[in-house]
């Protein structure tokens, strides 16, 4: 008969270990998740702008060949087909990888890819709302969700 109980308190005491261990596994990973969704936010965001960055620098060097940047359009759909085109040089100011625009040819944002793009403004079409008075506007929401939080004009 205590050879019953022997196993009977081995079990319960295994239950209560590995409940303990199976709530410190729930506790880490409730501790280790939010990290995550920051680093995962901090690297989409840093894409974000390594990408608007090239926008910057592709829309510059299209300036230069035709002395104007690409005329307004919807989001950022006519700056993308500008940026596709031969110049001078017979060569494409941009190369867009797949899955870079959307359907309707809009640069992606990656901070959301599937909602989320980045929009343009020619601002010697549209000066009013201009934030480099002499350029051009490229902006995007960033991973707070602040609409132009990733912008061409340092703010």
């Amino acid at each position: 008969m205590s050879s019953g109980k022997g196993n009977v308190v081995v079990l319960v005491v295994i239950a209560v270990v590995g409940g303990f261990v199976l709530l410190g596994g729930i506790v880490a990973l409730l501790i280790i998740l939010p990290s995550v969704k920051r680093t995962v936010d901090h690297a989409r965001e840093g894409a974000a702008k390594s990408r608007l960055t090239n926008l910057d620098q592709a829309t510059r060097m299209y300036q230069l060949d035709f002395g104007a940047y690409p005329e307004n359009g919807p989001g950022t759909t006519t700056l993308s087909r500008r940026l596709r085109s031969l110049g001078p040089k017979k060569l494409a100011y941009h190369e867009f990888q797949p899955g870079d625009l959307d359907s309707q040819g809009n640069v992606r944002n990656p901070i959301d890819p599937e909602k989320e793009i980045f929009h343009y403004r020619n601002n010697h079409a549209s000066p009013p709302q201009a934030h480099n008075k002499r350029a051009f506007d490229l902006w995007g929401r960033d991973a707070k969700g602040r609409e132009e939080g990733i912008n061409n004009w340092g703010e």
